[in-house]
Formats: C-alpha cells, sequence, structure tokens
C-alpha cells in the first residue's frame, strides 16, 4: 500500500496500479488499497479499472472523499451528469 501510494503521489502512476494490484491479491477486502488502486487508475488513464474498484468501494462505504473520486471517474468517463449526481447534497 505504502509504495503503491509512494509512486502514485510520484506521478508514476502506471507503476502505482502494478504495485496496487498486487497488494489486492493479498487482502481483497482492503478498502485502502482499493482507495489507492482508484486513484492510481483515474490518474493512468485506466477508467474500466478506476470503475470497478469504485463498484467495490461503494458496495461498502460512502464518504464524501469516496463520492468525489466517484464524479472525477464519471466526468473522465464523459458523463457530466452522473458526476453531478454524486456531488449532490441530499
Amino acid at each position: 500500500l505504502q509504495l503503491g501510494r509512494l509512486l502514485r503521489e510520484q506521478g508514476r502512476a502506471a507503476e502505482a496500479v502494478q504495485q496496487l494490484r498486487e497488494g489486492l491479491k493479498l487482502d481483497e477486502e482492503s478498502s485502502a488499497v482499493r482507495r489507492e488502486l482508484l486513484q492510481a487508475a483515474l490518474r493512468s488513464g485506466e477508467l474500466p479499472l478506476a470503475e470497478e474498484q469504485l463498484a467495490a468501494l461503494l458496495k461498502r462505504e460512502e464518504d464524501d472523499e469516496l463520492l468525489l473520486l466517484a464524479a472525477q471517474t464519471r466526468r473522465l468517463q464523459g458523463d457530466g451528469a452522473g458526476a453531478q449526481a454524486f456531488l449532490q447534497v441530499p
């Protein structure tokens, strides 16, 4: 997790994705690894991977950071209305 985060923060998103995928194999239930993988996937342009991680996370939890990541994912997919829906205050 830490190495993946460090790689992502250094702008080495593709390497971070590889590292975090390995981490997820070791602990498939880790929300922290999935969040990092989601962010790395967004930065590297791997939108299907980002969507997969987002769906898994939203099944278990929902917080402001995750909703922002969901909106960013939708926006990058060209779905402005979907992005806006995640930003709506109930």
